[in-house]
């Protein structure tokens, strides 16, 4: 048998089948693969352990793909574990910062419990460029991936399914195409609780602020977030909200749609934008035009919590998503802990200065 020197503690505030869980895959991760590990009744009679409990901490490694169980045989470390993996990280948006780089960081923590080897890509690239990135990755014989796309080209990552590529997609998802995994923030919630809350305490009209990036998943949600809240408030479009659109990255369209919409935005209570970029844009803009004081005459609320908004004048009111558990929940997609192939996870509406509420 195995030699394996558990230590339980009976106080701690760790379920007794979790610290079996961890000690295994402390042992797992320092043994070669084929490694042949005690059965439920050994562990449970040597430690005293109900065998039950034992079932629980192998069943969860077995589902992480950690070990086999061969009937008649036993409990083996498994030889394409989770330790054998290696993992290409393909973000198409340059260098990492701020809420990509908390997705980061969540990804990094989760491989990293693992011992798994990863393999990082960022830059701006176009549909061709992206493409042969990641079939090069691909020809070098990884499989597994964890992308955060820009091009949408859901068509590829289809066929490099179809041909054995295991995809997990962080923030932008393809949102009708039940086949693929993918982790993201539930933005249309967040802007529609965001979006109620506001219409009970300020009054219309509202500006909603967006760039065309509205096309992809999480900005498109946002938009339709607060537009059904503005609905269900009974609100019309062009009368009670307005909806700017400016080119993405283009500072010179959002000053020209800002001014061409002067007038509209004088009478409005609230902006709401896309990003605490737009929403940071947006307040310098006011500065400049008189008479238009944040937080008096108009409110500003943003989207992501970046850091620069919280140190803000005026401290910035946004919705904050949670990038690092995006990371750590992509990564235990990825080896299969979950079931489940799509995640959304629930953000948090941040009350600061740029609207009181």
């Amino acid at each position: 048998m195995t030699e394996i020197n558990l230590i339980i503690s009976a106080d701690s505030k760790i379920p007794i089948y979790k610290q079996i869980e961890e000690y295994l895959l402390e042992y797992i991760q320092k043994s070669p693969a084929g490694t042949k590990l005690p059965s439920y009744t050994e562990i449970s009679g040597q430690f005293n352990i109900a065998v039950n409990t034992v079932r629980q901490a192998y069943n969860r490694l077995q589902n992480k793909g950690l070990i086999i169980q061969k009937a008649g045989r036993g409990t083996f470390i498994n030889s394409t574990s989770a330790a054998d993996k290696k993992v290409s990280i393909f973000f198409n948006v340059g260098t990492p910062r701020d809420y990509f780089y908390d997705i980061l960081a969540g990804i990094s923590k989760g491989l990293n419990k693992y011992n798994i080897a990863a393999y990082s890509n960022f830059e701006y690239s176009d549909e061709n460029q992206e493409k042969r990135i990641l079939l090069s990755f691909f020809a070098s014989g990884i499989r597994d991936f964890i992308i955060l796309p820009k091009n949408q080209l859901w068509g590829f990552y289809a066929d490099l399914t179809g041909k054995g590529a295991n995809i997990v997609f962080v923030n932008d998802y393809p949102r009708h195409k039940k086949s693929f995994s993918y982790v993201s923030t539930d933005d249309f919630t967040a802007c529609f609780n965001t979006g109620e809350a506001i219409c009970k305490k300020k009054t219309p009209p509202y500006i909603l602020l967006f760039s065309d990036l509205v096309p992809h998943a999480p900005f498109e949600n946002r938009l339709n977030g607060y537009i059904r809240a503005f609905h269900e408030a009974r609100l019309r479009e062009n009368i009670d909200y307005f909806i700017i659109r400016y080119k993405a990255f283009d500072m010179n369209d959002f000053n020209r749609q800002m001014n061409e919409n002067t007038g509209r935005i004088k009478m409005a209570s609230v902006i709401f934008c896309h990003s605490d970029y737009a929403a940071i844009n947006a307040i310098n803009f006011l500065r400049r035009q008189k008479k238009i004081a944040v937080p008096d005459k108009i409110g500003v609320v943003g989207y992501a919590d970046l850091l620069i908004g919280n140190f803000f004048d005026p401290p910035l009111t946004t919705i904050r998503q949670n990038g690092f558990a995006v990371g750590e929940t992509g990564v235990e997609m990825l080896l299969k802990t979950t079931k489940k192939k799509q995640i959304l996870l629930p953000c948090e509406l941040v009350i600061r200065e740029s609207c009181i509420i």
